[in-house]
């Protein structure tokens, strides 16, 4: 569904911006357009009623678009005695330095997700020979359990879901 949201709301931002863009493009070249544009603002009051209220819709939509997905989101992690809140982008950014310091030359991208007291990862990693992939895997497993428990301290297990480039 945020897929699908960003995508429409871009697609008509896009759409007004080249309908706009025509119409002044036009205006200045044509006669009739301008009169046409002048007889409109004058005697169609409705459609231009409307025309405004498309456009305070579509800001209105892209606003709360843009307030929902700017804060930080913060999830409550049960561990040992205790609850953690803890900041999915925090997590994120030091998954960035961490595959930045595994592998320096490779582009390695993830996203964390953080629901239900479980905390998952998504990494997918550059090309590996299949002899090298388990024990890659094993040391990420291993470092981000040690990370995790000594930060945040959460000693449950977390899900790790790999793909490597062909």
């Amino acid at each position: 569904m945020y897929r699908f949201f960003c995508s429409l709301i871009t697609f008509i931002i896009a759409l007004l911006c080249i309908l706009v863009g025509v119409v002044g493009l036009i205006v200045p070249w044509s006669l009739d357009v301008r009169e046409y544009l002048t007889r409109l603002l004058v005697e169609d009051s409705l459609v231009i009623s409307l025309f405004g209220f498309t456009l305070v819709v579509i800001g209105v939509a892209t606003a709360a678009y843009i307030i929902m997905n700017s804060r930080s989101r913060y999830y409550y992690i049960k561990t040992g005695n205790g609850t953690v809140l803890v900041d999915e982008g925090i997590v994120q950014e030091y998954l960035i330095q961490y595959w930045k310091q595994l592998m320096p030359d490779a582009n390695v991208t993830s996203s964390v997700h953080l629901k239900d007291n479980k905390i998952s990862i998504h990494v997918d990693f550059p090309s590996v020979p299949l002899s090298g992939q388990r024990p890659l895997l094993e040391k990420v497993k291993t470092d981000l359990r040690d990370w995790l428990f000594k930060i945040l301290g959460y000693h449950q297990e977390f899900g790790l879901h790999a793909t490597f480039q062909r």
